[in-house]
């Protein structure tokens, strides 16, 4: 515990210095001032008390028994004693092996299943108020068709009402323009199929420009909207345009397809789209503007039985701006 990092090590460190001083401390006073305590307090009891008697030597149970053969063979030598105290640190040794290889799994903190969802905002440094302001309101626009939504508040240039976790990472002193949170309410988790974890419980937006902040909240809400939609990772889908193993599907509008695509995409507008034209042969991927649009396609394609096909959240856009080449 005293290497733990992340959101749990401010708590955690300091459980193993408390609790083996703690320890140390009761060891001494268990050997120490509590017989001393007794012979002070207690001693005619244990002068008129005596031996015990065969009787009762015999009538300590299994579990006395077993205790008092073990402990009286660690008693009679050094040798059994430190051959006990030799198999129980290879076994403490063996039992910490465990955590190296991964042959189990640690987890701090169990799966939850909260109601709310934190986005945390960064925009470039120098970035306005008001456009913070416009990314937070455009964010929430994209989630209001979310089913499992209640609200959604958006604070720009301060910090939301910061809960245990927001205590812990100091969010109440987020206090700038470019600087803004996004509270997500959703349903009791006994009203809703889907599980908190489905819905990321927190993302972190922090990009250098803001043509890649802009992509980078266009995927984060993508997965939010689209409940865990299969996607592509944007290496996955280089190499892919590259090859052209797979079958590049621009949903955007006609006017957006012709101002720049994708090589080798062909263009299923959303607003006319059908799963049953898309190409046969090949993988499928979707592709939009930001990965809002190639969501809601995607979720039509599944739903008509497409089992082959993921969208690229970050979409054209994102695409540009990791330097992929676009056509017109």
């Amino acid at each position: 515990m005293l290497f733990v990092s992340g959101l749990m090590g401010p708590y955690m460190s300091p459980i193993p210095a408390n609790a083996s001083s703690a320890m140390v401390f009761s060891f001494f006073v268990a050997m120490t001032i509590t017989p001393w305590l007794l012979m002070k307090i207690a001693r005619g009891r244990f002068e008129g008390a005596g031996g015990h008697e065969d009787g009762e030597r015999d009538n300590i149970g299994v579990m006395g028994r077993f205790y008092s053969g073990v402990a009286s063979k660690l008693l009679a030598g050094r040798e059994g004693s430190k051959r006990f105290l030799f198999y129980v640190g290879l076994a403490t040794l063996a039992s910490c092996m465990l955590f190296a290889t991964k042959s189990v799994r640690v987890k701090l903190l169990p799966f939850d299943n909260k109601s709310e969802i934190a986005v945390v905002v960064d925009l470039p440094h120098g970035a306005s108020l008001e456009e913070t302001d416009r990314l937070l309101s455009t964010a929430a626009e994209r989630l209001k068709e979310l089913p499992e939504l209640v609200s959604i508040q958006a604070y720009a240039g301060t910090a939301a009402p910061f809960n245990f976790n927001g205590l812990v990472r100091h969010y109440y002193l987020r206090e700038a323009p470019e600087m803004g949170d996004l509270s997500i309410n959703l349903l009791p988790k006994d009203e809703r199929k889907r599980v908190q974890s489905v819905f990321r419980r927190e993302g972190v937006l922090r990009s250098r420009s803001l043509e890649e902040r802009r992509m980078s909240l266009s995927s984060l809400l993508s997965r939010l909207s689209g409940g865990g939609v299969p996607t592509v990772d944007h290496d996955a889908f280089a190499q892919a345009v590259a090859s052209k193993s797979r079958a590049v599907v621009d949903v955007r509008e006609p006017h957006e397809y012709a101002a720049g695509h994708i090589p080798g995409a062909i263009n299923l507008p959303l607003s006319r789209f059908s799963p049953g034209q898309l190409p046969s042969g090949k993988p499928i991927v979707l592709v939009c503007q930001g990965g809002g649009r190639s969501a809601k396609a995607l979720q039509q394609a599944l739903g008509a039985g497409h089992k082959d096909i993921c969208h690229y959240a970050p979409g054209t856009g994102g695409w540009r701006s990791r330097g992929g080449a676009v056509v017109s």
